[in-house]
């Protein structure tokens, strides 16, 4: 079990989701105990409370149930139907790949209605005009496999102006040089049709399936990230967990994937796409 301490994701959140993972796994059955909380912190060099609030979050779920003397009992296995988006450079990487960023813009512009409305949500307005606008198409060694797009709030994050983005996963910029600590994570997904852009930029077809993923990411009350992503389900393999099954043109599958989650609330399933309610 590892923890990655610069993505921005609290420790919380991995650590719940690693041990959501081991279960999926059959690392620990239904009836088994996991490791007592001391000998997790110590493993994972993080504190108790930190595992405790792990714990509790799985408990709330019902795939766990907690008892004083008897430990942290596994009650059921997580439901494998659904999709999670993983990130994409981080994901290349997991995959033992390459992960190549090809910057399509990274411009200051005005900020588009719908990501003033998503950040506006649960700040009750106030949200930046301006934004840091970074598009992009993420790479697998040589093959693309996906398109994103961010808007950061310019006035925290105007930096990123002048700094190279081609290297690091985005998140991981925002944790080491603006000291960003994500705490929540809004998700939706859906599948449509690709465009004609987005067909060209990432090597397929016009029209054929693609699945569009919205993030909208917060530290506390603060938006910090409204980002938009463009997949090719063939490829998917690099950035999805969950398991969904796509029709391509002739009827085949395209995608069919492991349970995994990376969101901070249980997910209900909307058209075989797993979306935050």
């Amino acid at each position: 079990m590892r923890l990655d301490r610069d993505s921005g994701v609290p420790l919380h959140v991995q650590i719940r989701e690693l041990i959501r993972l081991g279960i999926a796994q059959g690392m620990w059955r239904v009836g088994e105990t996991l490791p007592p909380e001391e000998e997790l912190a110590r493993v994972l060099r993080v504190s108790r409370g930190t595992v405790r609030q792990a714990l509790g979050r799985l408990a709330q779920e019902g795939l766990v149930a907690r008892h004083r003397r008897l430990g942290t009992q596994v009650l059921r296995v997580p439901e494998a139907g659904g999709l999670v988006f993983v990130s994409p450079f981080r994901a290349i990487q997991a995959a033992g790949m390459e992960p190549r960023v090809q910057v399509l813009a990274l411009k200051k512009r005005r900020t588009p209605d719908r990501v003033l409305q998503a950040w506006r949500s649960a700040r009750g307005g106030g949200a930046d005009p301006w934004s840091v606008c970074f598009d992009r198409v993420f790479c697998a060694g040589q093959e693309p496999v996906a398109r994103g797009r961010s808007w950061v709030p310019a006035r925290r994050f105007g930096r990123l102006l002048s700094m190279d983005l081609s290297r690091r996963a985005f998140l991981e910029v925002l944790a080491r040089e603006f000291g960003v600590v994500i705490t929540r994570i809004d998700e939706r997904m859906e599948l449509t049709a690709m465009s004609a852009e987005n067909a060209r930029l990432l090597g397929t077809r016009q029209g054929s399936p693609c699945l569009a993923v919205t993030l909208c990411q917060w530290s506390r009350t603060e938006p910090v990230e409204y980002a938009e992503f463009w997949l090719d389900p063939r490829k998917s393999r690099y950035l999805l967990t969950g398991a969904m099954e796509v029709p391509d043109a002739g009827g085949g599958l395209v995608a069919n994937l492991g349970p995994l989650s990376w969101e901070e609330q249980p997910p209900v399933a909307v058209r075989g796409v797993r979306r935050r309610q």
